[in-house]
């Protein structure tokens, strides 16, 4: 039987939930503009929402170059959240084999922004109480 969910330790996977009151499409260029990431819109991850009985979407970017394979989810759009249990969070960075100066660098410009409320790194631990928590699996 497959395991779902992330193997932080094992798998040099991290995810990271971040709040801030900016768009996604700005946070994007802030990133490409300030760093050498090269994050992409990717085509949007569709969910079928129980609650809602219909699909929705959600942006997703990516950034493979460099050794750099990080994706940025937005958590939410009009109709919900991607992930519930993180609803107070407006974005999801999941790490997978991320250099880990890539992963500073990445932090450290996100500090910078003046939208910028918090970061937080989420362990395996409250993966695994997700109630979707097979998403984050496909990335």
């Amino acid at each position: 039987m497959k395991k779902i969910g992330l193997d932080i330790d094992q798998n040099n996977q991290f995810l990271y939930a971040f709040c801030c009151t900016i768009k996604d499409y700005k946070l994007v260029w802030h990133l490409n503009k300030n760093t050498n990431f090269n994050y992409r819109k990717e085509k949007d991850i569709p969910f079928y929402s129980e609650e809602l009985s219909k699909k929705i979407y959600f942006n997703q970017y990516k950034d493979d170059k460099n050794n750099n394979n990080t994706t940025i989810i937005y958590n939410k759009n009009k109709d919900g959240f991607l992930v519930s249990e993180l609803k107070e969070f407006d974005f999801l960075f999941l790490f997978n084999w991320t250099p880990i100066k890539h992963k500073e660098r990445l932090i450290l410009e996100l500090k910078k922004i003046k939208e910028y409320v918090f970061l937080q790194k989420i362990t395996q631990k409250q993966i695994l109480r997700f109630k979707n928590k097979y998403i984050l699996a496909c990335f």
